[in-house]
């Protein structure tokens, strides 16, 4: 499931030129995660973060 959701942050980044250009210039940054039914834990990962 990681995985997949890692891939469609991937996806979004490469196909949206707004989102790339914003995570590119350091406006924003792009966060994949997912809900862990077993745990009940959302879990974070920084896919792109912005630039400080």
């Amino acid at each position: 499931m990681r995985h997949h959701v890692h891939l469609s942050t991937e996806l979004i980044y490469q196909e949206s030129t707004t989102i790339r250009t914003l995570v590119d210039s350091g406006a924003i940054g792009l966060i994949d995660a997912y809900y862990d039914i077993n745990s009940g834990k959302v879990n974070f990962n920084a896919f792109h973060q912005p630039k400080t």
